[in-house]
């Protein structure tokens, strides 16, 4: 990851695409953002690929059988841009009502009730974010 992606001078480093990605799954099916989540985060962190390639993402999409949305990441329409900004814009509506900025951010969404949970704990012990998802 830190020779293939942020020292790579050629390439964004630019989570846009992959947003989109994310995008054209929750239209297509929902159920399946977590499995495309992981996979995205898999080739970026440990493989080290460019996931600013819109084809790199609509193959990996392909991989979870998510061909409909593989299809609108290799020629984005209107309808999927709107919707990306539209995710775009309530995301950082989310961020101004808890104060934060940057990623990741994990705000837990139950029972009409958002917690904005904190992830500097969890990647060095992660039970420590299972505690508070228990505690929320």
């Amino acid at each position: 990851y830190r020779q293939r992606v942020l020292a790579d001078r050629q390439r964004r480093f630019d989570s846009s695409p992959a947003t989109l990605a994310m995008t054209a799954v929750a239209l297509t099916d929902a159920s399946k953002g977590w499995p495309a989540l992981k996979a995205i985060q898999h080739a970026r962190y440990l493989e080290g690929s460019d996931v600013t390639s819109p084809s790199l993402l609509a193959s990996l999409l392909e991989t979870l059988g998510l061909n409909a949305a593989a299809s609108m990441v290799r020629d984005p329409d209107e309808a999927l841009i709107s919707a990306n900004a539209s995710r775009m814009g309530r995301a950082r509506v989310l961020m101004q009502e808890f104060g934060v900025s940057g990623v990741p951010q994990l705000i837990l969404h139950a029972d009409a009730k958002r917690t904005l949970l904190s992830l500097s704990a969890a990647y060095s012990n992660p039970s420590a974010l299972l505690n508070q998802l228990q505690a929320a």
